[in-house]
Parts: structure tokens; C-alpha cells; sequence
């Protein structure tokens, strides 16, 4: 347990942002794993689902909650992917 007022509020705090990275963390997950899905079904929804996955892979990345190489490993995946289905 904490000692101080200042601990006893870090581990709020903690436990709040913990929750919300979680959360955006299983966002980015089902918006991949859908734009992985329509890479093989249709290629032309692919195109904007893909979008749509990397515009949440930069914005998890941007805030912290994944690291920026995977970001990076995750769209190149899906483009080619992408570019495969074409």
C-alpha cells in the first residue's frame, strides 16, 4: 500500500490509465483482425478497412500504448497483405 497522499493518487491514476490503454489496446486488435478478414474476402473493402486499422495502430502508437516499431510492423503487414490480394 502506499505511503503518501502523492503514491496513494499515482496508483489511482495508474490503475485509470491502465484501463483505458487496455481498452484501446483491444480496439486496435479487432479493427486489425477485421482488416485482416477483408484482405481475403474483398479486396476492395480491404483498402478502407486497412485504413481504418492504421489510423488506430498511429493514434495507440502516438499515445504509448504500443510501441512505435510495432505499429510500424503491423502496417507494413497489412499492406502487404494489401498488396498481395491486388
Amino acid at each position: 500500500m502506499a505511503n503518501t497522499k502523492a503514491a496513494q493518487k499515482a496508483m489511482r491514476v495508474a490503475t485509470r490509465r491502465q484501463d483505458i490503454n487496455k481498452q484501446t489496446q483491444s480496439k486496435v486488435k479487432t479493427i486489425v483482425k477485421i482488416a485482416r478478414q477483408e484482405t481475403t474476402k474483398s479486396p476492395e473493402k480491404a483498402v478502407e478497412q486497412v485504413k481504418l486499422a492504421q489510423r488506430a495502430v498511429d493514434i495507440a502508437s502516438k499515445s504509448n500504448v504500443i510501441h512505435r516499431n510495432k505499429a510500424s510492423r503491423i502496417k507494413s503487414r497489412l499492406m502487404k497483405k494489401v498488396n498481395k490480394t491486388k
